[in-house]
């Protein structure tokens, strides 16, 4: 099961699936209701993306949607209503006939209200995770982080493969928030995410403490990928379809709008391709079904090793 296919992430990882591994029996995809538009019309807008190029060019367009269509079932839901909002009959197939749950789905909207960042990235979360635990053949639950979840410690620290404040009191924190009103959160918020920057990173960490907490024997991994840009190689070199996050100046730049980026000179830009990043969960998701004893943490950045300068 994938969740987040309508994201940048997500389109790819799917078009990977569809390409490279086409014995894969059925790929169920969580979409959210749209107005207007069925599930399979939303599966279609999905497919239409130059992302399946090459999928198209290997099938032939007509094949390719139809063969598509088949081996993709949607499932209606949302991560922020309780259950995922997923019918009965549909949770039911889920968790009989769902192998691997990969989890993409956030709101990368840095500057959302704290309840509406942890409603999503948090409750969001653990609704999958409680879904991966409840499925009866699971083999591995891979969650998709971001690497800035311990932006919150001093500029020199060294960010390892571990989920860092693993002792903090997590659930009791969401509750208080929960109980302050909109208000009370946005008024005292900088003291509330204690040192970091939005209440994207900030809720993206609590998430983790509580998987750590919560997965019991699930076969689980955390993927933290840095800023995501433009393919390297797959579906083509320099795919993209948003002008969200880091596509935004590099879109500006390629226009001539955006020119130079101020900086102290010392910096290295810290990206990361679409495609090698889905290469990697995917890597990820399938070495944590064989090693499903411990929870599995990967760092996905260029830093120091490969830096942009």
């Amino acid at each position: 099961m994938l969740t987040g296919c309508t994201g940048f992430i997500g389109k790819v990882l799917l078009e990977k699936i569809l390409w490279s591994i086409p014995k894969v029996g059925k790929i169920f995809l969580m979409v959210r209701q749209k107005r207007n538009q069925t599930n399979t019309e939303r599966i279609k807008q999905i497919l239409s993306s130059k992302c399946f190029m090459r999928c198209k060019q290997a099938r032939g367009d007509n094949e390719f949607m139809k063969w598509a269509l088949e081996k993709i079932i949607p499932v209606q839901g949302d991560l922020i209503n309780e259950g995922l909002g997923l019918s009965a009959e549909d949770r039911m197939m889920v968790e009989n006939e769902v192998h691997v749950i990969i989890n993409c789905a956030a709101s990368v909207n840095f500057d959302d209200p704290l309840h509406d960042a942890l409603n999503i990235n948090y409750f969001g979360c653990l609704r999958m995770l409680e879904l991966a635990k409840n499925s009866k053949n699971i083999q591995a639950f891979c969650h998709v982080s971001t690497a800035y979840v311990n932006c919150n410690l001093s500029g020199n620290a060294v960010i390892d493969e571990v989920i860092h404040n693993q002792d903090q009191e997590v659930e009791r924190m969401v509750s208080k928030f929960m109980q302050m009103n909109p208000a009370q959160c946005a008024e005292n918020l900088k003291v509330l995410m204690e040192g970091y920057p939005n209440t994207y990173t900030f809720t993206k960490a609590m998430a983790e403490r509580s998987i750590l907490k919560k997965r019991g024997n699930l076969p689980t991994c955390i993927v933290r990928p840095a800023m995501v840009g433009p393919s390297v190689k797959e579906p083509f070199v320099g795919w993209t379809d948003t002008i969200s996050a880091l596509s935004g100046p590099i879109y500006a730049g390629a226009i001539g709008v955006y020119n130079y980026q101020v900086g102290y000179g010392k910096e290295n830009v810290d990206l990361v391709a679409v495609d090698q990043c889905c290469n990697h969960i995917l890597i990820a998701t399938t070495h944590c079904a064989f090693h499903p004893e411990e929870l599995h943490v990967y760092n996905h950045s260029s830093t120091d090793v490969n830096p942009i300068t």
